[in-house]
């Protein structure tokens, strides 16, 4: 790809983030450290919960991922349910049924006994899982970006929240 076409197809900054929270997330694991606090603070993110998946529904259709993961809760999240809804990403996330983040923002799931992302349909009964929410790319929450990512656009019926201002909202911070 030549120079002038990278610096229009790829949203400025997202490269060294990435690169960032590549290396964030290898130092914790090689110091034995939480993955997932790591990615969530280098990410100007928030771990949104944690817990074991104990349900798993994946189809295909259309050659889409459609599916569903549900998460009992661990630690601090005991008594607490978290669902994903899936089409080939993570698009919604419920905490005890109520709607907690949408796209464009950022749904990562961490399987945290083997320190690694979950791919759709890769998550399976028994895992232990953090959530972590990473803000969506300022391009994508402006008037113009929401027409090709707001939950909309995909089938959902909840309007998008940035769900990690909300977060330190509650918190009474500013994120990163």
């Amino acid at each position: 790809m030549v120079n002038n076409d990278l610096k229009v197809a790829v949203i400025k900054g997202t490269i060294s983030k990435s690169l960032a929270i590549g290396k964030a997330y290898r130092l914790a694991k090689e110091q034995g450290e939480d993955i997932a606090e790591a990615i969530a603070s280098h990410g100007e993110g928030y771990v949104a919960f944690r817990g074991q998946v104990s349900q798993s529904q994946f189809s295909t259709e259309k050659g889409l991922t459609i599916g569903t993961v549900t998460i009992n809760g661990s630690g601090e999240y005991q008594q607490e349910q978290y669902q994903l809804e899936i089409k080939n990403e993570h698009l919604l996330a419920r905490r005890n049924g109520e709607v907690d983040v949408t796209i464009p923002d950022l749904i990562c799931c961490i399987d945290m006994d083997n320190q690694m992302a979950i791919t759709t349909p890769n998550h399976h009964v028994g895992l232990n899982v953090a959530i972590v929410i990473l803000p969506a790319p300022k391009e994508f929450v402006t008037e113009r970006g929401l027409q090709a990512f707001d939950p909309a656009y995909v089938g959902l019926s909840t309007p998008y929240e940035p769900s990690v201002a909300k977060h330190f909202a509650k918190l009474g911070k500013q994120n990163a």
